[in-house]
C-alpha cells in the first residue's frame, strides 16, 4: 500500500468512526455494544495507518537526506579535486617561471 492509499484508508476509517458517533448522538443515546466495537475497530485501524504513514514519510525524508548529502559530497569532492589540480598547475607554472628567469628582477 502506498502513501496515498494509506492516507485514503485512514480518512475512510475516521469517517466510519464518526458515523457511529453521530448516529448515536442523533438518536440522543450512547453507542450500543456493536457500534462501540465497530467504532473502536475503525479508530484502531486509523491509528495503525497513522503510524505506518509517519514511518513511511520519515523513511522517505531520511532517504532524500542521504541523496542530498551524497550529492553535496560529490560536489565537495569535485571542488577539492579541481582545487588540487589548479594548485598543482600553479606550482608547476611558478616553478617554471622561477627556473627560466632565475628569479624576479635578475638579468
Amino acid at each position: 500500500m502506498n502513501l496515498q492509499e494509506m492516507t485514503e484508508a485512514r480518512v475512510k476509517a475516521i469517517h466510519d468512526a464518526r458515523e457511529y458517533l453521530e448516529r448515536a448522538e442523533k438518536e440522543n443515546r450512547e453507542m450500543n455494544a456493536e457500534e462501540t466495537e465497530s467504532y473502536d475497530r475503525a479508530m484502531k485501524e486509523a491509528d495503525s495507518l497513522k503510524n505506518r504513514i509517519e514511518k513511511r514519510q520519515a523513511h522517505e525524508i531520511a532517504e532524500s537526506t542521504l541523496t542530498q548529502s551524497a550529492g553535496r559530497k560529490v560536489v565537495v569532492d569535485d571542488i577539492a579535486t579541481r582545487q588540487a589540480k589548479a594548485e598543482g598547475e600553479y606550482r608547476k607554472a611558478f616553478d617554471s617561471y622561477v627556473r627560466k628567469s632565475n628569479g624576479p628582477n635578475r638579468e
